[in-house]
């Protein structure tokens, strides 16, 4: 080292008492977006299979899960809930099918 700093290569230099800048400056990497990670999510699923679909559901649809006994009346508007009944009753029909 001299007093005009530390030579890199023929083109670099750096000064005296700073450090040499590396390829991502030491820091992580930048967090991802919602939208980045949302596909990067979706593209996962689609690999392993999954496919998601919305289904609307009219409340006389969601009484007739209650009276299955697949969904309780008191989490009638719990989408978690709402999701776990029709796919029972998915899995129902399936099993039926076969």
């Amino acid at each position: 080292m001299t007093d005009f700093g530390e030579v890199l290569n023929v083109n670099q230099v750096v000064p005296p008492g700073t450090e040499p800048l590396k390829m991502n400056g030491g820091a992580k990497p930048p967090a991802r977006s919602t939208a980045a990670e949302r596909m990067r999510l979706y593209r996962k699923r689609r690999r392993d299979g999954m496919q998601y679909v919305r289904v609307p559901l009219h409340i006389t649809d969601i009484d007739a899960l209650i009276r299955m006994r697949l969904l309780k009346e008191e989490r009638r508007q719990d989408a978690e809930a709402l999701q776990a009944a029709v796919l029972s009753l998915v899995y129902r029909a399936c099993e039926e099918a076969t």
